[in-house]
């Protein structure tokens, strides 16, 4: 009888390499349209630390694309407190909320 082989895993997320328009579409699916379509969208880099906008927004509301080193799909949108909290955290700062 033959050994099954163990699936590769997947990513069940977006990857810095996938078009724009799917990362956008992505970091958007984290809030409710109302919020997300006016938000500023960041995804990760191909190379490199520093976030990439993928689109600039009007509101005060930032959406980030999945994280790529997570196995499951997690897309997040904060607001401008949560987005300080998050940029602090990603570049190796403590992150401090007021």
């Amino acid at each position: 009888m033959p050994v099954a082989q163990a699936a590769e895993p997947s990513h069940a997320g977006v990857l810095p390499t996938d078009s724009v328009e799917a990362q956008i579409a992505n970091a958007m699916s984290a809030a409710p349209l109302a919020i997300s379509q006016d938000a500023t969208i960041l995804g990760f880099p191909v190379e490199g630390e520093e976030m990439v906008v993928l689109r600039e927004g009007t509101n005060d509301w930032t959406c980030f694309t999945d994280w790529p080193a997570s196995p499951a799909n997690v897309p997040q949108c904060n607001d401008p407190v949560w987005t300080a909290w998050t940029e602090a955290f990603l570049a190796g700062e403590d992150p401090v909320v007021t």
